[in-house]
């Protein structure tokens, strides 16, 4: 596939997950631009308290954006997932990187919102990157370590699969414990992590490049111990900012400029996209985000 009609593939398939979130979000809202009814007396009625168990940014209840830090910080999302799909050149990365850039839609929806429709749509946003990661990462280990020659047919057809898992878990969090967005959540992660372990025993003594971070600037660095190092230490002090933010928690700073939220965000997008990478190294196959030191 030429770098052109990847670029427009890439660009019609997050035009679509686009459109069909919008579609779905205004059809189970029943209002009108995903703004809340008005009540009795004509004013907006916003329905949500100040308390929330996952964040604790201050409500701006007369502005549109009612969580600016937690809604405009999911552009980290995007900018991850454009990376992704500036160097996808096969399906399963640019269904990552067409589900981070869903979810940095339908995640800043909901905080500029607060409204279920949109959470819903989130959490989906949430598993559908994770699902497609996921994915990613069996398929180059099964490619890097097991020599396994990659099956066109099967791989195009996980796409539209993780899409409709992620929907389908979403939905149905409240139905299923397994579905639940912590639940599911944690035992995604569980996998990915264990999957970084073995990657990292497994490759970390072999001979490889080293990743040029800033490129031209002299910071060079063992690619499997920098990229493995910063993943872990995003996905740490990340998931302190998620558990620690909300109503009564350590990290809550209602009216503070920095958001412990909107820090996880960022980190959990930097998080993905070094486990992207990390992956990409393994599979071999000229994917990978950062450049090296020896090209």
């Amino acid at each position: 596939m030429s770098a052109k009609r990847a670029a427009l593939t890439a660009l019609s398939v997050w035009a679509g997950l686009v459109l069909v979130c919008v579609v779905l979000a205004f059809a189970f809202s029943g209002t009108e631009w995903g703004l809340p009814p008005a009540d009795s007396s004509g004013t907006k009625n916003w329905a949500v308290d100040d308390w929330r168990e996952d964040q604790s940014e201050t409500l701006r209840r007369g502005s549109f954006i009612r969580e600016p830090e937690n809604t405009w910080s999911n552009s980290a999302y995007l900018l991850a997932g454009l990376l992704v799909l500036f160097r996808a050149r096969k399906p399963l990365p640019f269904a990552f990187g067409g589900q981070l850039c869903a979810l940095s839609l339908t995640s800043g929806l909901y905080h500029a919102s607060v409204l279920e429709p949109w959470q819903t749509l989130d959490i989906a946003g949430v598993y559908g990157a994770l699902i497609s990661l996921l994915a990613f990462c069996i398929d180059s280990m099964a490619k890097g370590f097991l020599g396994l020659p990659g099956r066109p047919v099967l791989v195009w057809s996980l796409v539209p699969a993780t899409a409709g898992l992620a929907l389908l878990m979403a939905c149905l969090r409240t139905k299923f414990i397994l579905f639940d967005s912590t639940i599911g959540f944690v035992i995604i992660v569980g996998v990915l992590l264990v999957l970084i372990v073995i990657t990292f025993v497994v490759t970390h003594r072999r001979p490889g490049r080293h990743v040029d971070f800033i490129h031209g600037c002299g910071v060079v660095f063992d690619h499997v111990w920098v990229v493995t190092g910063f993943l872990l230490l995003a996905v740490g002090v990340g998931l302190l900012c998620r558990l620690g933010d909300g109503a009564g928690r350590f990290l809550s700073a209602p009216g503070s400029w920095l958001q412990a939220h909107a820090v996880w965000h960022v980190l959990s997008a930097a998080a993905l996209l070094l486990t992207y990478e990390l992956f990409a190294r393994v599979a071999g196959d000229d994917q990978r985000v950062f450049c090296d030191a020896d090209r």
